[in-house]
């Protein structure tokens, strides 16, 4: 898992907005030292999400950690499957627990 600086925030706040402070403060501490949590730096806005620019922040993430796929529930991000460059696979959870299964 890839996080940024902007990710964290907005996992903070999301948790806040359902339990509470300390227990958002908790998840990310949590985050920050599981050892397949990785921070990522941004260097390239490439704003490929339209429809709620707020999501790009997920794709830039994923652009800068070169990930094999982008997971998400989210219909906003089909748009990239369209988008010849740069190429981004795109997920449903589903397929991500697919892939997991193929690995054991």
């Amino acid at each position: 898992m890839f996080v940024t600086d902007e990710i964290l925030n907005e996992y903070e706040e999301k948790i806040e907005q359902h339990w509470n402070s300390e227990a958002a403060k908790s998840v990310i501490r949590t985050l920050l030292e599981l050892s397949n949590v990785h921070f990522t730096s941004i260097y390239y806005k490439l704003n490929l999400i339209v429809n709620d620019a707020d999501d790009n922040k997920f794709v830039d993430c994923s652009f800068a950690a070169q990930t094999d796929a982008l997971v998400t529930e989210d219909k906003d991000f089909n748009i990239l499957r369209e988008v010849e460059f740069p190429k981004f696979e795109v997920w449903t959870i589903q397929q991500f627990k697919r892939s997991l299964d193929n690995i054991k």
